[in-house]
C-alpha cells in the first residue's frame, strides 16, 4: 500500500509540474523577442503588475520598439514606438476589437452575445447608433442636457445650506447624476418630487453600487468570472433594476441614444428584459468609469494651481459675457453651445493634461489570422493568431522627449502661444499623431472631454459669477479675490489685520471685500464709527443677530409676529438689568459667589493646576452661579463630589460648543458639528424653567426672562432652556479668555502685580465691610470696584492685546453712507458693514508700542481711569472696542459688565488665594525655554532703559491653543512649535532673566504631583498617565474564577519585578504595570527571592486578599516630546528598540538615548506590539508624546524566557485611566 500511495503521488506531482511548465511557445524566425518569465503561467506578469511603466521601459532598452512578453498565460505583443500607433489602427482586417469586446462585455455585463447570428443583423443598427448619437446635431443636444442638468443638481445644493463634503465624494456625486439624467432621463412627475429624500436616497443608492461593481471590474477583465465577486454581482443586478424598458418609457428628456436604442432592442425577440436592461448598464458604465476619475483629477489639479484657476475663471467669465444666451433669473439654467464649449482652450488643456498624467489605459487588440506586422520604422514582425497587440500610451504621456518635466501639472501644455488648443508634439524631430491616449478613440473620449468641460465650466460659473458683482459708481473699491465663492476669504483667515492694513494702504478708508460668498464692507477709519452707528434706519443689527441665534442655539425666531409682542420686553430687560442698582446687585453676587469657590478649595487641600484651567474653573462656576443661581438645598451639599462632577461636566460641554463656534458663525449647521450639538443640548438641560425655579439667588436677568417667556405659549420648555443657554454663552465666551489673559499678564508683570495688590489693599483698609471670619465673604461695592483703577487698566489692556472682535451690520436698503472725513459710499441692500477694532487697538499712532502689556496704559498722571487717546491729532471716542457693539453706550454697559465679572475675580485672586511663585518642573526642554523665554520677555519689556524684545505685532487673536479655544501668546513660525525661539531670540531675551527663575503659576492646594510649568504641554493626559511617581503605595487584588491574578513576576539584581500583565484581569485593575518593583507580598519582603519562590508564594496565597506593596517602575524613565511641523520626533526605532537619534530634534534635546526599549507610549503599554503597531499609536497621538523607556540590556534580561506570542497575546495593551 506505501508504494502505491508513492506511485501515486510521483504522478500526481509530475503531470502538475508538467502542466505548469508546459510551454511549447518558442521564438520562430520573424518574430518579435519573446519574454516569458520563469513563474509558472503568470510569465512576467508580476513584474509588470508592480510598475507597467517601469516594466516596459526596461523591456524597450533591450529589446526595442516591439517585443512579446508572456502575461498570465497570455502573449502579449507590445508595441512602444508612437508612430506605429497608425500601423496597428489600419490593421482592421487581421486586428479585432469589437469580437473581443463582445466577448468580454457578455461575460461582465450579462448581456446576449451579439456576435450570434440570432441578433447579428439586428446589432449592426445598435452599433452604428454611437456614432450617428455621439457627434453633430444629436450631440449639441446632449451637451445642452448635460449642462442644464448639472446645473439644476447644484442650485439644488445651493438651496440646501452648507455642506461639507471631500472633493472625489463631490464630483462622483455631482457628475454621476447629472450624467445618469442626461443618457436615462427623469420620471415625468419628478419635477415637484426631485428634492425629495426618497430620489436623493435612490441616486445615492445607485452611485453606491456603481462604484462597488467599477471597483470589480479589474478583476472581472483579468478573466475572473463575476460570481466569483459576489457584491460586484447584486450591484450589477440593482443597476439593472432601473433600466427596464417599462421603466425607461415612462421617463421624459431620454437622449437620443438611449431611446433608438429602446427601439431597437425592442425588435429582438429572443432578448428577455432583463438582458436588454444589462446591455444599457454598459452604456451607463462606459459613460462613468472614466468620466468620474477625469473629473475629480481634473479638478484637483485646477485648484492646486492658482495660475490654471485664474486662468479657467477669465475664460469662463470671457465666454459668459460673450454668450447671446443670458440666464433670466439665478434658477434659470445658462446653455453654452457646443461651439463655445469647444472655444474654452484653457479648460479644454486642464482636462487633456489631468488625462496625461492620471490615464494609464492599455489598447487591446486580437489577431485574427496569421500576418505580418510592418512598422513605422519598416521593421517587420510576424504575429501568430490568437496573440494580443498591446499598445500602453502612458509611455508617450510620459517621455520627457515629448513632454518636458512630464511628472508636472502645466495647464498650458496644451496651448500655443496664442492660447489656442496646441496639437503639434515632436519627438525625434517629427510630429505625432497620437500624443494623447484619448486621439485614439475619439468618438466616447471626445465626449467624455465635453462632458468634463461642461463640468468644469458649470462649476466655475455657479462658483464665481452667478451673481456677478461689479463695482458701480460711487460705491467702495471692490476686492474679489480670485478663489471660486471664498473670494479674498484665505487671505483674510491667515492674518485678519495684516489683510486689512494692506487693503487699506490700497484703497483708502471703506473697501468691499468677497468673504465666503458675502460682501463686507469694511471701514478703517475709527472717527467714522460713529457714522456707522447713527444708521440705525439703514442698518440693522438685530434681526441678522437673531437669526444667527436662531441657528447656533435653537431657539424660536422672535422676528416671527407670533413673539415680536413679547420680544420686546425680552429685549428691554438686558438694559434694566445690566446697569444702576441691579447690576449692583449683581456685582455683589459675582464677588461672594468668586469667594465661596476659591474658599471651598482651600478646605481640599493643595492643589497644583495651570493657569487657565484655574480661571476657567473659577470664573465659569462663579459666573453660572450668578446668573442662575443654585439649587436651595445646595448650601449644605455643594461642596459634594457630585456638585463638582456636574459643574465640572457643564464647563466641558461648554468648551466643547465654544470651539465649533467659529464654523457655525460661518454658516456650517450645528448638526454637522454632532459634538456640539450633543453639548448644547446637555447644558440646555440644565435650564429647564422646572429646574431653574428651585434655585435661590436668580439674577433679575434671569427671573424676568423667565418670566415673559413662560407668557409665551407657543414656546415649548426646551426653546425656553436653549435661550438661556444664549445668555451663558454671552456671559463665558469673551469673560474666561479675558480673565485669563488679564491674570496671566498681571502676573508676569512684577510691576502691575504689585500696583495690584497695594488697591486690593488700600480698598480693602478703606471698605465699611470686614469679614467676620475667614469663610464669610468680603463683599465691595460697585463704586469700590469702579475706585481700582489699576485693576480696570489692566483688564482694559488685557482686552486690547488679546480681543479681535468684529463688529457686523446689515444694509436693510440702499443708502449712500458719509464718512466722518465726508467721502460718500453707495451701499447695496444685503451688504454687510463691517468694523475691525483690532486695527485701533494695535494702531501705533494710537499707543506706543503696541504689542507690549503696559497695565497703566489706561491711567493718567493722577493714578486715574485715562480716556485721552489722540489720532492724526484729534482725541477718539471709541479707542477701546473689545467685545463689539451696539449704540454707543449699550457698547459702554457690555465692556463695564466685562470689567464687573473681572474685577471681583482678580480682587479675589489677591485676597483668598496665595499666589505662590515656585521654581518650576518642566515637561520638556522645549516647555522650559518657551517659558523662560516668556518670563525674559515681560522682565525686558519692564526696563526702562530697553524696548520690549518683540517683534512684529502678533496676533494675538488669530491663533488658537492646542484646545482650540484661546490665542496663543506668540504664534511664530520658527523651530519650536511654532513660537519664536531662535537661539538668537532667545539669548537676547536671556539678557533680562533675573539670577532666579520664577514661574507664576496659581497654586492651589492638592496632593497631586504636576509640572509647575509648562506653557507647550499644559495639562496633557499622557504626561499624567505615564508619571512615575516617587515612594511607594499598596495593591490589594483577589484571583479570579480560576485562581489567577494575571501576573507573571521576574528575578533581578536580588529585587523582584513586574514582568507581564495580563489584560482584563485583577492585576490590570489594580493598576500594575510592567517594571513595577514588588517590595512586599502579604507582608514578606521580597528581596533576595528568585522568580520560582515569587510565583509560589501568590499561588499558595488566599483567594480573597493579596497585599502587595510597589514602588513604581525605578528601571524606567519618561522622557516627553514634541512632534515637529512635520509630524516627527527625531527617532528611529527596531524592534521596540531605539537605534537612532535625528540630530537637533525634540528626541535630542531631551535627551533620549539610543540602547533603550520604548515601554509605553503615552502610558500605554507597547511591549509585545509590531514596529508599524507602534508608530500608528505614535502617529495618531497628539503634538505631545511622553515616552516611557527602559535600557536595553535590564530590558532583554527582563524577557528573558518569556515567550513574544504571550506577550503579544496575554500584555495588557489598554489606556490607563487618569
Amino acid at each position: 500500500m506505501a508504494g502505491f500511495i508513492i506511485c501515486f503521488l510521483t504522478i500526481s506531482l509530475s503531470v502538475l509540474l508538467t502542466w505548469l511548465f508546459w510551454d511549447s511557445r518558442k521564438r520562430e524566425p520573424g518574430e518579435s523577442p519573446l519574454e516569458k518569465g520563469w513563474v509558472p503561467f503568470l510569465g512576467v506578469a508580476l513584474e509588470y503588475g508592480k510598475n507597467p511603466l517601469a516594466f516596459l521601459t526596461s523591456a524597450q532598452r533591450k529589446h526595442g520598439d516591439i517585443f512579446t512578453c508572456r502575461l498570465a498565460g497570455k502573449y502579449m505583443t507590445f508595441i512602444t514606438d508612437p508612430f506605429s500607433y497608425s500601423t496597428v489602427s489600419r490593421q482592421g482586417r487581421n486586428l479585432d476589437f469589437h469580437k473581443f469586446a463582445m466577448g468580454f462585455s457578455c461575460k461582465v455585463f450579462g448581456h446576449a452575445d451579439f456576435t450570434d447570428p440570432l441578433y447579428s443583423a439586428h446589432y449592426k443598427d445598435v452599433h452604428s447608433i454611437f456614432r450617428q448619437t455621439l457627434q453633430g446635431p444629436v450631440l449639441q443636444e446632449l451637451t445642452s442636457g448635460m449642462m442644464e442638468n448639472t446645473q439644476i443638481i447644484m442650485q439644488r445644493n445651493d438651496k440646501s445650506g452648507w455642506m461639507t463634503e471631500g472633493l472625489r465624494s463631490f464630483t462622483n456625486r455631482i457628475m454621476f447624476e447629472a450624467g445618469y439624467l442626461t443618457f436615462f432621463g427623469k420620471e415625468e412627475n419628478a419635477t415637484a418630487a426631485e428634492d425629495s429624500a426618497a430620489k436623493r436616497l435612490l441616486m445615492q443608492k445607485a452611485i453606491e453600487d456603481f462604484l462597488v461593481f467599477d471597483k470589480a471590474f479589474p478583476e472581472m477583465a483579468a478573466g475572473l468570472p463575476i460570481r466569483f465577486c459576489m457584491r460586484a454581482f447584486r450591484a450589477r443586478e440593482a443597476l439593472a433594476e432601473l433600466f427596464y424598458h417599462k421603466y425607461l418609457k415612462r421617463n421624459q428628456k431620454l437622449s437620443a441614444l438611449i431611446e433608438r436604442r429602446i427601439h431597437a432592442f425592442d425588435q429582438m425577440e429572443h432578448i428577455d428584459e432583463l438582458g436588454k436592461a444589462r446591455t444599457h448598464l454598459g452604456v451607463l458604465w462606459a459613460s462613468q468609469a472614466n468620466t468620474l476619475p477625469a473629473a475629480f483629477w481634473s479638478l484637483y489639479y485646477m485648484l492646486r494651481s492658482p495660475e490654471a484657476l485664474k486662468a479657467a475663471q477669465d475664460e469662463v467669465d470671457r465666454v459668459l459675457k460673450e454668450s447671446d444666451i443670458k440666464p433670466v433669473n439665478p434658477g434659470t439654467p445658462l446653455i453654452f453651445s457646443k461651439d463655445e464649449l469647444d472655444g474654452m482652450s484653457v479648460l479644454g488643456s486642464v482636462i487633456e493634461e489631468a488625462f496625461r498624467l492620471c490615464s494609464a489605459s492599455i489598447i487591446i487588440r486580437v489577431a485574427t489570422d496569421n500576418f505580418t506586422l510592418t512598422l513605422d520604422s519598416g521593421m517587420k514582425a510576424d504575429i501568430r493568431e490568437g496573440d494580443y497587440i498591446a499598445l500602453y500610451p502612458q509611455m508617450i504621456h510620459m517621455d520627457p522627449e515629448i513632454y518636458d518635466d512630464p511628472t508636472e501639472f502645466r495647464f498650458d501644455r496644451y496651448l500655443d502661444e496664442n492660447g489656442q488648443k496646441k496639437t503639434d508634439f515632436y519627438k525625434n524631430g517629427r510630429r505625432l499623431k497620437y500624443y494623447l491616449s484619448s486621439k485614439f478613440n475619439f468618438t466616447m473620449a471626445g465626449f467624455m472631454i465635453y462632458f468634463l468641460t461642461i463640468f468644469l465650466s458649470v462649476l466655475l460659473t455657479f462658483c464665481l459669477f452667478w451673481h456677478p458683482r461689479k463695482r458701480q459708481p460711487g460705491e467702495p473699491p471692490l476686492e474679489k479675490g480670485w478663489v471660486p465663492f471664498l473670494g479674498v476669504a484665505l487671505e483674510y483667515g491667515k492674518n485678519p489685520l495684516a489683510f486689512l492694513r494692506s487693503a487699506q494702504r490700497k484703497h483708502g478708508d471703506i473697501f468691499t471685500c468677497r468673504l465666503a460668498g458675502k460682501y463686507l464692507t469694511f471701514i478703517t477709519d475709527p472717527f467714522s464709527y460713529s457714522a456707522v452707528f447713527r444708521q440705525g434706519r439703514n442698518l440693522d443689527f438685530q434681526r441678522f443677530a437673531i437669526a444667527f441665534s436662531c441657528k447656533v442655539f435653537g431657539h424660536a425666531d422672535f422676528t416671527d409676529p407670533l413673539y415680536s409682542g413679547h420680544y420686546k420686553d425680552v429685549h428691554s430687560i438686558f438694559r434694566q438689568t445690566l446697569q444702576g442698582p441691579v447690576l449692583q446687585e449683581l456685582t455683589s453676587g459675582m464677588m461672594e459667589n468668586t469667594q465661596i469657590v476659591m474658599q471651598r478649595n482651600d478646605k481640599s487641600g493643595w492643589m497644583t493646576e495651570g493657569l487657565r484651567s484655574f480661571t476657567n474653573r473659577i470664573m465659569f462656576e462663579a459666573g453660572y452661579l450668578t446668573f442662575f443661581g443654585k439649587e436651595e438645598n445646595a448650601t449644605a451639599a455643594e461642596d459634594s463630589a457630585a456638585k463638582r462632577l456636574l459643574m465640572q461636566k457643564a464647563i466641558e460641554d461648554f468648551f466643547v460648543f465654544d470651539k465649533a463656534f467659529p464654523e457655525m458663525a460661518a454658516g456650517l449647521p450645528i448638526r454637522f458639528c454632532m459634538r456640539a450639538f450633543r453639548a448644547r443640548e446637555a447644558l440646555a438641560e440644565l435650564f429647564y424653567h422646572k429646574y431653574l425655579k428651585r434655585n435661590q439667588k436668580l439674577s433679575a436677568l434671569i427671573e424676568r426672562r423667565m418670566h415673559v417667556f413662560d407668557q409665551m405659549e407657543q414656546m415649548d420648555e426646551l426653546g425656553k432652556a436653549r435661550t438661556h443657554v444664549s445668555i451663558l454663552w454671552a456671559s463665558q465666551a469673551n469673560t474666561l479668555p479675558a480673565a485669563f489673559w488679564s491674570l496671566y499678564y498681571m502676573l508676569r508683570s512684577p510691576e502691575a502685580l504689585k500696583a495690584a495688590q497695594d488697591e486690593v489693599d488700600r480698598v480693602v483698609k478703606e471698605s465699611d465691610l470686614k469679614a467676620v471670619n475667614p469663610g464669610t465673604p468680603l463683599i465691595l461695592s460697585k463704586d469700590k470696584l469702579d475706585g481700582m483703577s489699576v485693576l480696570g487698566s489692566i483688564i482694559e489692556e488685557a482686552f486690547r492685546l488679546c480681543s479681535a472682535s468684529i463688529m457686523i451690520r446689515v444694509a436693510t436698503d440702499n443708502f449712500t453712507l458719509t464718512l466722518d472725513s465726508g467721502m460718500t459710499a453707495d451701499i447695496r441692500e444685503g451688504d454687510y458693514i463691517a468694523l475691525y477694532p483690532q486695527m485701533i487697538h494695535m494702531d501705533p499712532e494710537i499707543y506706543d508700542d503696541p504689542t507690549e502689556f503696559r497695565f497703566d496704559r489706561y491711567l493718567d498722571e493722577n493714578g486715574q481711569k485715562k480716556t485721552d487717546f489722540y489720532k492724526n491729532g484729534r482725541r477718539l471716542k471709541y479707542y477701546l472696542v473689545p467685545f463689539g457693539s451696539g449704540a454707543s453706550c449699550y457698547q459702554t454697559e457690555k465692556k463695564e459688565e466685562g470689567k464687573t465679572e473681572l474685577q471681583p475675580y482678580l480682587a479675589s485672586s489677591r485676597q483668598s488665594i496665595k499666589c505662590i511663585l515656585k521654581m518650576s518642573l518642566y515637561p520638556s526642554l522645549e516647555d522650559m525655554k518657551v517659558d523662560k523665554f516668556m518670563q525674559a520677555q515681560s522682565a525686558y519689556a519692564a526696563s526702562p532703559s530697553k524696548p520690549a524684545a518683540l517683534p512684529e505685532a502678533p496676533n494675538l487673536n488669530s491663533a488658537e491653543e492646542s484646545n482650540g479655544l484661546y490665542p496663543k501668546l506668540y504664534p511664530e513660525l520658527t523651530e519650536f512649535m511654532g513660537l519664536n525661539l531662535t537661539e538668537e531670540a532667545v539669548l537676547q531675551a536671556f539678557s533680562g532673566v533675573p539670577a532666579e527663575d520664577y514661574s507664576g503659576q496659581i497654586a492651589t492646594r492638592s496632593s497631586a504631583l504636576s509640572y509647575r510649568s509648562a506653557p507647550i504641554t499644559g495639562n496633557d493626559c499622557g504626561v499624567r498617565r505615564a508619571e512615575i511617581k516617587q515612594g511607594v503605595r499598596e495593591v490589594i487584588l483577589c484571583k479570579d474564577m480560576e485562581g489567577k491574578i494575571g501576573l507573571r513576576l521576574k528575578s533581578v539584581d536580588n529585587g523582584v519585578f513586574v514582568q507581564l500583565v495580563q489584560a482584563n484581569t485583577a492585576a490590570a485593575l489594580g493598576g500594575l504595570r510592567f517594571g513595577d518593583q514588588v517590595l512586599q507580598i502579604n507582608g514578606e519582603n521580597c528581596a533576595g527571592w528568585s522568580t520560582d519562590k515569587a510565583h509560589k508564594v501568590l499561588k499558595n496565597a488566599a483567594a480573597e486578599r493579596i497585599s502587595f506593596v510597589v514602588r513604581d517602575r525605578p528601571f524606567e524613565r519618561t522622557v516627553t516630546l514634541h512632534k515637529d511641523l512635520n509630524g516627527q520626533l527625531g527617532f528611529i526605532f527596531k524592534k521596540g528598540k531605539i537605534t537612532f537619534i535625528v540630530k537637533d530634534s525634540s528626541a535630542a534635546r531631551n535627551g533620549l538615548l539610543t540602547d533603550h526599549h520604548i515601554c509605553e507610549v503615552n502610558g500605554q503599554n507597547v511591549i509585545g506590539l509590531k514596529d508599524p503597531q507602534i508608530s500608528d499609536i505614535l502617529n495618531s497621538a497628539g503634538n505631545v508624546i511622553t515616552i516611557t523607556v527602559t535600557p536595553t540590556v535590564i530590558f532583554e534580561h527582563m524577557m528573558k524566557k518569556m515567550s513574544s506570542s504571550i506577550v503579544k497575546s496575554l500584555m495588557d495593551h489598554s489606556i490607563p485611566e487618569v
